[in-house]
């Protein structure tokens, strides 16, 4: 499943439609049946840049795009959205973490900042003007947005209060699909993106299902824990319409605290009701969730030793271990 699903299909189509000869931009449009001229420029682009096509540009012609003939390799990269509907759970501190920790195993890897609090990006200090929502609505390139962090191998797509008026510029369907777009320009350059969603049911959060193959669920150990999931599941039902290979990947209980109420009996019935989906590793509360919050840098860098940062090292070797 690891193959960015729609840079592959987009990809694919394109070099089936040119086969062994020669086409126009606008008889691709025609034949691809894409509107969308930028996006198909785009692709072009990532095609030739990579050798899979030439382009030319005859004086009395449209570009014609040629394929080489080169077996297409489409990009191994998985791309992971981390969400709850419900906020508090540790969904943030456990992307930034998380992204972190993969990183640090040797796998390049982007952060999203999809929250329009931009808690991911303040994580790593970074205030850009250029972030995920110009990217979302055309006036950046994502390339341009992207910016490194202080953790080796790991990228950041930062975000900021602009985000929050995202919501207006996406009409209809059409909407659903800017973030997958944008990713697909980037896509062969990361072996991970992990999308930190908002703890809401928006067009954000829709944008991020959509550009996403799994979803991992944070989850406290309390009475609401079951009934957020069950929510969560409905709107990924709903959202396979449009992206058909979306699934959770894994529940991931968090913040645990033994002593309180009910807890363990609660891990039991998120454990039993979701066998096969659950993570095996359980994120425990520790001082360090304040002290990121106060420093600012993600805790593998901070507090090396706090059982919390251990946790999200045995999390990260999980996710890459099941593919």
């Amino acid at each position: 499943m690891g193959k960015y699903y729609l840079t592959m299909m987009s990809d694919v189509k394109i070099l089936e439609c040119l086969g062994h000869g020669e086409k126009t931009i606008g008889e691709l449009k025609k034949t691809l049946g894409i509107n969308d001229a930028k996006f198909l420029n785009a692709a072009i682009s990532r095609l030739a840049r990579k050798g899979y096509v030439t382009v030319r540009k005859p004086w009395f012609r449209d570009f014609r795009v040629k394929s080489t003939g080169r077996t297409y390799a489409p990009p191994n990269t998985r791309v992971i959205a981390v969400m709850n509907l419900k906020g508090g759970v540790g969904k943030t501190t456990t992307a930034v973490n998380l992204s972190a920790k993969i990183a640090e195993a040797g796998k390049k890897t982007l952060l999203v900042d999809m929250d329009p609090q931009a808690s991911a990006s303040f994580h790593y200090e970074i205030s850009s003007t250029v972030g995920t929502y110009k990217v979302l609505t055309a006036e950046a390139n994502i390339s341009e947005a992207i910016t490194a962090t202080c953790n080796k191998g790991l990228d950041i797509l930062p975000a900021n209060l602009d985000l929050a008026g995202a919501e207006a510029e996406f009409p209809g369907y059409s909407g659903m699909s800017k973030l997958r777009k944008s990713l697909t320009e980037v896509a062969d350059e990361y072996e991970y993106i992990i999308i930190d969603c908002p703890p809401s049911l928006s067009m954000l959060s829709i944008n991020a299902l959509c550009a996403a193959e799994s979803v991992i669920v944070p989850l406290e150990c309390d009475q609401y824990a079951l009934e957020s999931l069950r929510n969560l599941e409905k709107v990924i039902d709903e959202v396979r319409k449009f992206n058909p290979i979306l699934h959770i990947g894994g529940i991931l209980i968090n913040k645990f605290r033994p002593q309180e109420d009910r807890a363990a009996e609660i891990e039991q019935k998120i454990r039993q009701n979701y066998k096969d989906n659950t993570y095996n590793i359980i994120i425990p509360y520790d001082d360090a969730t304040a002290k990121t919050c106060q420093t600012n840098v993600p805790m593998n860098m901070e507090a090396i030793e706090a059982p919390m940062v251990k946790a999200y090292g045995k999390l990260a070797k999980e996710v890459i271990n099941n593919g």
